[in-house]
């Protein structure tokens, strides 16, 4: 290594020979997976040319949209008339009076039932409840 890298450079390339050697190339015969994948790839490529030519007009998507959209217009009206009807049941309800109270028990009309064991629980009436709603005030004051 006596020449520099620049002296290399500027030095006229020596006459190279021809190649002798042939370059073969070597194709192996395609196996059965490759046969399979590229017989795959050319139907479907003869698919698509094939849904090219028949693609449906745009007039028919259209038929074909509304047809779809009739049940589901549909559904969601009936859901719609539902809610409102409801709405509407209980909007009825609520401005109704309140009912008076149609049967006034007195303690004479309760039947008292005493077994062991059994413990019947009755509403206060609402004269005994009033004196019970109000605080109660301090004996000292």
């Amino acid at each position: 290594m006596s020449h520099s890298s620049e002296d290399r450079l500027q030095d006229p390339p020596l006459d190279l020979k021809p190649a002798t050697a042939r370059i073969i190339p070597f194709e192996r015969p395609p196996n059965e997976l490759q046969r399979a994948v590229q017989l795959r790839a050319q139907e479907a490529l003869e698919r698509d040319r094939d849904r090219q030519r028949f693609r449906p007009a745009p007039l028919r998507w259209a038929v074909i949209l509304v047809l779809a959209a009739i049940p589901v217009v549909l559904v969601f009206g009936a859901v719609d008339a539902f809610v409102r009807a409801f709405h509407h049941l209980n909007a009825s309800y609520s401005q109704m009076p309140a009912p008076a109270s149609q049967t006034t028990d007195t303690p004479a009309q309760r039947e008292v039932v005493s077994q062991p064991g059994v413990v019947m629980l009755s509403p206060v009436p609402p004269e005994d409840a009033s004196p019970s709603q109000e605080s109660p005030t301090p004996a000292g004051e």
